[in-house]
């Protein structure tokens, strides 16, 4: 196996201090985007969260097992404990609208104007 040979280059320090100042803009520039976007995506999560929520009371409600969810959904037990359990799991609309399905429900989306 040949020699692999690593260069680093080293910076002085005004370098670092200049490298520091125009990370410092970008942030400050960018700091209001990135929030808004954030907020926009953890706004998308939670929606589709509350209705997951919905669906596994309905489930419940009904006295349906996980089990039977898995064999009306195709879906395997494990992904929809998984899909349940975890906060960080964002279901996807077609996962959604199997669920419902499953449970006598219909997923409707709707295409509205913007505010």
């Amino acid at each position: 196996m040949p020699d692999i040979r690593r260069s680093t280059k080293k910076l002085n320090p005004e370098q670092i201090r200049k490298l520091k100042a125009q990370a410092e803009q970008i942030d400050r520039e960018d700091a209001a985007a990135i929030k808004t976007q954030g907020r926009a995506i953890f706004a998308h999560h939670e929606r589709l969260r509350d209705i997951l929520h919905a669906l596994v009371a309905e489930r419940k409600r009904q006295g349906l097992s996980l089990t039977d969810l898995a064999e009306r959904t195709g879906i395997a037990k494990s992904n929809l404990s998984r899909l349940e359990n975890s906060d960080n799991t964002t279901p996807n609309l077609d996962t959604l609208e199997r669920y419902a399905r499953a449970v006598g429900k219909t997923l409707r989306v709707e295409l509205t104007d913007a505010a």
